[in-house]
């Protein structure tokens, strides 16, 4: 799953097929395929594998592992 982080005013917001927007609306974003997606504004990327986070809920209480998303990457693209 792929996740952003507004640097401005520290929302953080899934993405889905229609454009998001973070709270102070400089940061937006999304996905423009099935694993391909677009933002744009003051953002870090964040992710983490969806298995993981499925073994996590359901075991409450469990870690899962979240990392930030290194630019370049093939399927998160800055515009």
């Amino acid at each position: 799953m792929k996740l952003l982080f507004c640097n401005n005013c520290l929302a953080v917001f899934s993405l889905s097929h229609s454009i998001k927007k973070c709270d102070c609306g400089e940061t937006s974003g999304q996905y423009v395929g099935n694993l391909l997606a677009e933002f744009s504004g003051p953002a870090t990327m964040i992710g983490f594998l969806n298995s993981d986070f499925k073994i996590a809920l359901n075991s409450k209480g469990m870690d899962f592992k979240a990392f930030t998303i290194e630019e370049p990457c093939q399927s998160f693209k800055r515009i």
